[in-house]
């Protein structure tokens, strides 16, 4: 689903890369202990301020909860969105999830649009792609 987001953003002249992370929590740690390294005067730059060092808007989209994806959020620059299935007690398929958790292609792009300011834009792909978004957070029902 992230991909077909690339490719919508794409479509609107927008380049977007899209990359895998398997584990935030390592990410994490890597970046904690080069602040500890820091006390010893042996800090070096971890791996997600190598990655992530170009003040660019950043979304992270994951079926967990967005605790995961936020761990790493000090060390990223730019704006730095992040998605994920905040709530309990759902079962469907994964795309009516994706939707119900607003972490769909759709809600990819309707972010993507809002972090580079593109919010004309942002409202015409909302009435184009019929995207309905609800008053209440999905965490909330």
């Amino acid at each position: 689903f992230a991909m077909d987001a690339q490719e919508i953003l794409n479509k609107y002249g927008i380049k977007a890369e899209v990359w895998s992370i398997t584990s935030f929590n390592e990410l994490y740690r890597d970046a904690i202990e080069q602040e500890r390294l820091g006390l010893l005067g042996k800090k070096k730059s971890s791996y997600v301020e190598k990655c992530f060092s170009t003040k660019l808007p950043t979304i992270a989209v994951s079926e967990y909860q967005r605790n995961f994806a936020n761990q790493i959020r000090q060390w990223v620059k730019g704006d730095y969105v992040v998605l994920g299935t905040d709530g309990f007690g759902r079962s469907d398929t994964r795309e009516k999830l994706r939707d119900f958790f607003e972490i769909s292609a759709d809600y990819i792009v309707l972010n993507a649009l809002k972090s580079l300011n593109k919010d004309k834009l942002a409202e015409e792909f909302l009435k184009k792609n019929k995207v309905k978004l609800r008053k209440e957070a999905p965490w909330q029902t």
